[in-house]
């Protein structure tokens, strides 16, 4: 019995924290509300979302940077056995097939033989708003063209900083979709890229408003519960709080 009363008693104390808290930042007023929920939850999942997307992008990428070395290097290996092909040849179709391979971030390769600049090609979409990754930091790498006598760099920007990916996340993307020129360009973004990168901010933030909404309901219940058993300071009860 005495458990019972003191188990009851302590939540009771528990709840009437809450209230106080919650009636202190004027949790009724929707604006407060709302920000509370966007704040503490949204922001913070769309982070966490962001973060491993884009970790996993990190991933792809340095594998996509292993196969293009390796083969940037099996295609010089059989373009030097070929009649008639020399070092300026072989570099001038390394030339036309890197311009054939494309891909959603682009890259600049770079190949070098004794200081001497053979071949530079750079399709890189974001080159100055994204991190890079560099071949050479990645683990088992091959970053000579040995058919070539050459080293080989091959960098991506691919990962932009997390809170601005939020920031666009949360936006819907809007100034990009501004800076399109034409209605087909910007429909052609929103299904692209626009819809894809908020989905999930959408879907976080539906998800918390509905569990903060049965949460606020169940606080208020479990208040007035209390209330009706225990001799609240408040002769008044609490009331509505929402």
């Amino acid at each position: 019995m005495y458990n019972n009363k003191f188990s009851l008693s302590r939540t009771s104390l528990v709840f009437s924290m809450i209230y106080q808290f919650l009636k202190r930042i004027n949790i009724d007023r929707p604006y407060v509300f709302y920000t509370l929920v966007f704040v503490i939850f949204v922001l913070p999942l769309t982070y966490v979302n962001n973060f491993y997307y884009y970790k996993s992008i990190a991933k792809v990428e340095k594998t996509a940077m292993l196969n293009m070395a390796n083969t940037l290097n099996k295609f010089s290996e059989m373009c030097v056995k070929l009649p008639n092909n020399n070092t300026t040849q072989c570099i001038d179709k390394l030339k036309r097939f890197l311009s054939s391979n494309k891909d959603s971030y682009g890259s600049l390769v770079i190949i070098t033989a004794k200081n001497k600049l053979l071949l530079k090609h750079d399709n890189r979409w974001y080159v100055h708003s994204r991190l890079p990754i560099n071949l050479k930091d990645v683990e088992g790498a091959v970053t000579t063209i040995r058919s070539l006598d050459a080293n080989i760099a091959i960098t991506k920007n691919s990962i932009p900083n997390i809170w601005y990916s939020v920031y666009k996340s949360v936006t819907f993307s809007i100034a990009d979709i501004i800076q399109k020129d034409g209605i087909r360009k910007k429909w052609s973004y929103i299904k692209r890229v626009a819809i894809p990168r908020s989905t999930p901010f959408f879907s976080f933030l539906l998800i918390a408003l509905l569990i903060m909404y049965f949460v606020k309901k169940s606080i208020i219940a479990q208040i007035e519960f209390i209330n009706e058993f225990e001799d609240l300071e408040d002769p008044k009860g609490v009331g509505s709080i929402f």
